[in-house]
């Protein structure tokens, strides 16, 4: 348990004041290795908590809501891509239809 990599539990001030799994260290808390990223925790009772469980679900929130505003972002760009091609096709119709007028 305590060489797995556990998810911090931190206060107001950024201080880790204890691991999600709420593990009783005998040692110093800067002992125990904390994970950074949620794909890093490695300790099973950290997985298994609410914080822990939280944290991932607010993150697949927002990586959601991000991916939805990058396909948005890319279909207004095909659209966009798309008008400037078919603005100009017509503009060389018109040019076309003078030409053989």
């Amino acid at each position: 348990m305590i060489t797995s990599r556990h998810w911090p539990i931190v206060n107001g001030g950024g201080e880790v004041v204890a691991p999600s799994c709420k593990l009783r260290f005998s040692g110093r808390l800067s002992d125990l290795p904390m994970a950074r990223h949620t794909a890093d925790v490695t300790c099973r009772r950290c997985l298994a908590s609410d914080r822990y469980k939280e944290v991932v679900r607010e993150q697949e929130e927002r990586d959601a809501v991000r991916k939805q505003a990058r396909e948005e972002r890319a279909v207004l760009l095909l659209i966009e891509r798309h008008r400037e091609e078919f603005d100009e096709i017509l503009t060389n119709e018109a040019v076309l239809d003078v030409l053989e007028g």
